[in-house]
């Protein structure tokens, strides 16, 4: 385990993993944010809540939060926020307090750059949403995640999620017999015969 307890977060390596190095190990989580957050993936979400009518406004500010804090900052969304501050005095005990003319230099133009490019996602989600909101075929929208579960054979059979292990399979087994169970009880309080015990 690390020593410095600085680095027990959500988005630091701070255990030996058995195949991958620490530069590996944090490279696999940023690709995996970087590889949800996608602008086609992006314009999906936004498909989605305006086919369903949630609030619009608050899905584009999760999105811009969730798709933006490990590219420009390297910390999980839920320690981010808008505007990152920093102060050349605050330092650790250990650490030298770094110079005036090499932080404030250094502290513009990473902020230049990183609003920059946080302004260019906010442009393109608010473009994007607004076209998107716009479509008169906004409300006949849908795809494989926006389906209901029916539970049968065929899709049981077809979806990986539910085949891609035994244990999977053990589990699509054991909701197909509640579901079952549940329809004879509903069945048998409709027709007024009295349940078993």
């Amino acid at each position: 385990m690390h020593e410095d307890m600085n680095l027990y977060d959500g988005e630091h390596a701070v255990s030996i993993h058995p195949n991958m190095s620490k530069e590996q190990w944090e490279e696999v989580y940023r690709t995996a944010w970087q590889t949800f957050y996608t602008p086609e993936h992006i314009a999906t979400l936004l498909r989605r809540g305006a086919s369903t009518n949630c609030s619009m406004s608050r899905l584009v500010g999760f999105i811009y939060l969730f798709s933006s804090s490990v590219p420009l900052e390297n910390i999980h969304p839920l320690q981010g926020g808008l505007l990152r501050r920093k102060y050349r005095l605050d330092r650790r005990p250990s650490m030298p307090i770094e110079p005036v003319w090499t932080f404030w230099p250094k502290f513009a133009w990473n902020f230049a750059s990183k609003f920059g490019r946080a302004l260019r996602l906010l442009t393109w989600l608010h473009i994007t949403n607004t076209r998107i909101k716009a479509s008169p075929d906004r409300y006949k929208y849908t795809d494989a995640a926006m389906a209901p579960v029916l539970g049968d054979e065929e899709e049981s059979e077809t979806l990986e999620l539910l085949t891609h292990s035994d244990a999977a399979r053990d589990a699509v087994d054991h909701a197909r017999k509640v579901a079952q169970l549940t329809a004879a009880v509903r069945t048998a309080k409709a027709e007024g015969v009295p349940a078993l015990t």
